[in-house]
Formats: C-alpha cells, sequence, structure tokens
C-alpha cells in the first residue's frame, strides 16, 4: 500500500472524506461538514502510515460541542482547514 510521511517542514494534503460516507456511516464533524484529515504520500511506497488528525477534543457538556462547531475543532470548513498542512 501507500505510506504516509510528515517530516517537519513538508506539507500534508488534505483529504476529505465523500458526503456519502458520511450520511452512510454516520461520520460528520460538529457543524456537519465531512470528516477531513491531512496525508503526505511517501516518495517510496510503503505499507506504514502516519496520520495528523485535527482532534476536537471531549465535549463534556454539550455546550462544549456547540462551541467547537464554529471552529477549527470541529468543523473541516475551508476557513480553518488549508488545502495543506505544514508541521512544525
Amino acid at each position: 500500500g501507500a505510506g504516509a510521511t510528515g517530516a517537519p517542514g513538508s506539507a500534508l494534503d488534505k483529504v476529505t472524506l465523500p458526503d456519502s460516507y458520511a450520511e452512510t456511516h454516520g461520520s460528520a464533524c460538529l457543524d456537519g461538514t465531512p470528516f477531513a484529515y491531512y496525508v503526505k504520500m511517501a516518495e517510496v511506497p510503503s505499507d506504514k502510515w502516519v496520520f495528523f488528525l485535527q482532534g476536537g477534543g471531549l465535549c463534556v457538556e454539550p455546550v462544549d460541542c456547540r462551541n467547537r462547531q464554529a471552529s477549527h475543532q470541529g468543523s473541516s470548513n475551508e476557513e480553518y482547514w488549508g488545502a495543506t498542512y505544514s508541521p512544525s
């Protein structure tokens, strides 16, 4: 399979799951946008993967989830998530 690396300074590409996946499996961000993650494909094919998952953390109370809906922790909206991510 293809592998992934995320060395400092190398940009990772955003991958967004199709709307149909969210509808079928019930997976979406708090604001209803599709789940997304960043990945960098290895230059040499590998069976090892490293993922950067921008998490939203724990919602202790319903208000916590409501507050996260309009932030990078609850949305894959391009306002918060660019097409690429460069780890530092």
